[in-house]
C-alpha cells in the first residue's frame, strides 16, 4: 500500500497512514483507517510523506538553491549576469536569480565520492576532477570565473561541456513552506498550493516561474508527489543528528548503531535502528521541548527479543518500557525539559539476544505533548 498511501505526521498524533483526497482553504481532506473522512487544518500538519526512498539524484542534471529547493531539467544559456534560465519538464521555463543559487550540476557523476565546496569562494568542478576557485561572473556558456594566480586576477572561460558542477558560496537560507518533494527529484516551495481538476498542480504559482514563456501542458499531478511539508511546529528528526556519545559493554562485538534505514527520507524522518545493550546520548536541539517516536521490535526479533528501554533527560528517567514478543511496540511522547536525551537499551530475560529495535519517525518537536 505504500505506493498509494502517505504517512501523515501532525502536531497531535503519532504518524499514521492516510489517503489524501482533497486540499483547499479549509485544510487537508484525508481518509484515515480509524476515523474515515476528516479534514485537518493546515496549522496542525507537519508533513505527508510516502514511506519509500526518494530518487537518487547523484547522476542527474539539476540546480539547487540556497534554501534547499531543487530543479531538474536542462540549463538554458543566457547573457544575463543576474539570473539563470532553466527549462523544467513540468514547470516550464524558470528564471532564477544568481544570489539564490547554491549549485548547478551540469554533467554530474554517479561517483559517490563527496566534493566539499569552499565557504569563501565560488568554485567550478571540472569533469576531470580539477577545481577552479574564484568569483563566477555569470552562468552563460562559457562560464567566466575570476581567479587569483600569483597575485594577478585572471578571467578564465570554461565551456559547459567541460564542467561537472558549479558551486556559489554564501549562507544557506531556511526552507519556505508549503514545500513539495516530487518523485522525479524536484523540490519546490509555493506561496500557496493549488490543485486543479484531476489533481493537477497549478505550477504558475511558483515565484520563479517565467511569466514571459508558455507553461508546460502537463503539470505535475498528485501521483508525482513524494511528500508535502507544511509550515507547522518545527521539528528536528533524530535521523539528522549524531549521538553526542555512545556507551556499550566491553562484551559487545558489533556496532550498536544508530543506523538510518532511509538516508533519503524527507526532513530526515528515517526509521532509526539501534541494538542493545547500549546507551545513546543526544544533545537536545535549541528550541525543542518534546520527543516523539514509536519504538518497535522488528518481526525477525520478536521470538527471542526481550529488553527494557529507559528514556532520561539530563540523567533523570522520564519513561521506561518493556518490549518482547507479546508487546513488540510502544508509543513515546514525552517532555524534554533539559539539554541531553539519553536512551538506554537494557537486556531482558533472554540476555543480549535479538535486542535490535527500530525507532519509527523519531523527532524532537517544539509543541505541547499530546494528551490524546
Amino acid at each position: 500500500l505504500a505506493d498509494g498511501l502517505f504517512m501523515f505526521v501532525t502536531d497531535e498524533e503519532h504518524p499514521y497512514p492516510a489517503q489524501l483526497v482533497g486540499y483547499g482553504h479549509d485544510g487537508i481532506d484525508i481518509i484515515d483507517p480509524i476515523q474515515g473522512h476528516v479534514t485537518i487544518p493546515d496549522d496542525e500538519c507537519v508533513v505527508f510523506l510516502r514511506p519509500t526512498p526518494r530518487i537518487d539524484l547523484s547522476g542527474m542534471t539539476r540546480l539547487q538553491l540556497k534554501d534547499g529547493q531543487v530543479f531538474i531539467g536542462q540549463p538554458t544559456s543566457t547573457d544575463s549576469a543576474e539570473s539563470c534560465q532553466r527549462t523544467h519538464p513540468r514547470f516550464g521555463q524558470l528564471s532564477i536569480p544568481l544570489d539564490l543559487i547554491d549549485s548547478m550540476h551540469i554533467h554530474p557523476s554517479t561517483n559517490k565520492d563527496s566534493f566539499t565546496p569552499s565557504l569563501e569562494a565560488d568554485e567550478i568542478l571540472l569533469r576531470n576532477g580539477d577545481v577552479l576557485s574564484g568569483f563566477i561572473m555569470g552562468l552563460s556558456n562559457p562560464i567566466e570565473i575570476e581567479v587569483d594566480r600569483s597575485g594577478t586576477t585572471e578571467v578564465i572561460s570554461v565551456p559547459w561541456d567541460r564542467i561537472a558542477s558549479i558551486h556559489l558560496f554564501g549562507e544557506s537560507s531556511p526552507p519556505k513552506f508549503p514545500r513539495i518533494w516530487f518523485r522525479d527529484g524536484t523540490i519546490a516551495s509555493f506561496p500557496t498550493l493549488t490543485f486543479e481538476d484531476d489533481w493537477w498542480l497549478k505550477v504558475e504559482d511558483h515565484p520563479l516561474s517565467s511569466m514571459s514563456s508558455p507553461h508546460t501542458s502537463k503539470p505535475p499531478s498528485i501521483a508525482m508527489v513524494h511528500a508535502i511539508g507544511f509550515n507547522s511546529s518545527p521539528i528536528v528528526a533524530l535521523g539528522r543528528l549524531s549521538p553526542s556519545s555512545i556507551e556499550v559493554p566491553e562484551t559487545r562485538t558489533t556496532a550498536p548503531g544508530p543506523r538510518a534505514a532511509d538516508p533519503t527520507a524527507v526532513l530526515g524522518l528515517s526509521p532509526i535502528e539501534c541494538s542493545g545493550p547500549a546507551t545513546f546520548h543526544w544533545s537536545v536541539p535549541d528550541g525543542m521541548n518534546r520527543f516523539r517516536s514509536t519504538v518497535r521490535l522488528p518481526s525477525a526479533m520478536q521470538r527471542w527479543g526481550d529488553l527494557r528501554i529507559e528514556f532520561a533527560v539530563d540523567g533523570v528517567q522520564h519513561r521506561s518500557i518493556h518490549l518482547h514478543g507479546d508487546a513488540p511496540s510502544a508509543d513515546i511522547d514525552m517532555v524534554v525539559d533539559g539539554r541531553v536525551l539519553t536512551i538506554r537499551l537494557l537486556e531482558g530475560e533472554n540476555g543480549p539476544v535479538q535486542d535490535t529495535v527500530v525507532f519509527e519517525y523519531p523527532m524532537f518537536m517544539s509543541s505541547p505533548v499530546s494528551t490524546g
